[in-house]
């Protein structure tokens, strides 16, 4: 992985995946200088102190990990046999009593082994959901902080109290349904984080049930989210609207079909031309790999008709730094971070 070097260097490479379309560029040199890509060029210069010669390397922009619970990795598996309405639900759901009992520094390590799997497999950032108020706030910035990546810590205040402290804390609100929310409910805490310059996330239509009581709904005319998560149980007619309203959707197909709730119309997303971003979900069910998880989204979307590795590879790498709110590189390019890995070609 290529990220804010201070030194100049430059890679010789057999490709690159250059800017945010993802276009293939084949026999390039990369000069990274001040942790910036200065330089772009065809073909490769001669080797010399500074160049790094990986004539089979193919680079790819650092993938994010959009959408991950890190605590759930505490509780590996937990009730594997319950449906997710007795699993995840707040306040009872058997998650949610599991990790309140545990302690945090537990929480914490569950956390850091989850952000530190996931730089090994080339993710330079990822959006991370803690529950439990003011204590899973504090447990994502330990995490953050001990594991030394970069990772947007979403928090959910347990209380209505809570909610300005776990703001002060936190990069934003990763909810779970709004509809265990009243309207007034919703609209402070949209006001509040956006105050505190942070993003609001919350999961909508991950199962049928929600969103036949009108989740999106809730959440568009009362949260105005910047991203929503899941969005299996949405309709062409929603989809259409949420690309002109600019809403991201962060897919998590895996854990879709753990849970049994369904297939994310994938397809149709793209084709409506909405931001779709990727996720792992929950750590405690779902191993956290978003190379599984662009494996299974390649897999749905041909199954749906639209077989586009690119539009799964964007998903995974240059999609979520169109929310600007994460100042994300955008993709390989001259004058942007460099923030790259690079894959062997021979693999």
């Amino acid at each position: 992985m290529a990220e804010a070097s201070l030194e100049a260097v430059t890679f010789n490479l057999g490709a690159l995946l250059r800017g945010p379309e993802l276009e293939v560029e084949r026999e390039v040199h990369v000069e990274v200088r001040d942790g910036l890509v200065a330089h772009i060029g065809r073909g490769f210069v001669p080797q010399r102190r500074g160049v790094v010669d990986l004539r089979i390397g193919v680079a790819i922009p650092c993938l994010v990990n959009s959408h991950v619970h890190p605590m759930d990795y505490a509780i590996l598996e937990a009730g594997l046999d319950l449906p997710l309405s007795e699993l995840v639900s707040w306040p009872h759901g058997l998650k949610h009593r599991l990790l309140r009992e545990a302690r945090d520094e537990v929480l914490s390590e569950a956390s850091v082994e989850v952000l530190r799997k996931l730089q090994r497999q080339g993710v330079h950032y990822s959006i991370a959901f803690y529950e439990l108020g003011l204590r899973g706030a504090a447990v994502g910035l330990e995490a953050r902080r001990e594991a030394s990546t970069k990772s947007l810590v979403l928090g959910r205040p347990e209380r209505r109290e809570e909610l300005d402290e776990v703001l002060s804390l936190s990069d934003g609100l990763g909810l779970d349904s709004p509809l265990r929310y009243g309207v007034d409910e919703l609209e402070r805490m949209s006001k509040k984080t956006r105050e505190a310059g942070g993003i609001v996330a919350v999961h909508v239509a991950e199962d049928q049930e929600s969103r036949e009581r009108g989740d999106l709904e809730a959440a568009l005319n009362h949260l105005h989210p910047d991203l929503i998560v899941h969005g299996t149980h949405l309709s062409d007619e929603v989809l259409q609207e949420l690309a002109e309203r600019g809403v991201s959707i962060v897919v998590c197909p895996r854990s879709n079909l753990h849970f049994a709730v369904g297939v994310p119309p994938v397809a149709k997303m793209f084709k409506a031309g909405v931001n779709v971003l990727l996720g792992t979900d929950n750590a405690g069910w779902v191993e956290p790999d978003l190379w599984r998880e662009m494996e299974a989204l390649y897999f749905i979307s041909r199954l749906q008709g639209r077989g586009d590795p690119r539009e799964v590879l964007k998903a995974a790498c240059v999609n979520p730094a169109r929310l600007s709110k994460l100042n994300l590189p955008k993709g390989i390019e001259e004058g942007e971070r460099a923030s790259f890995i690079i894959l062997d070609g021979f693999a």
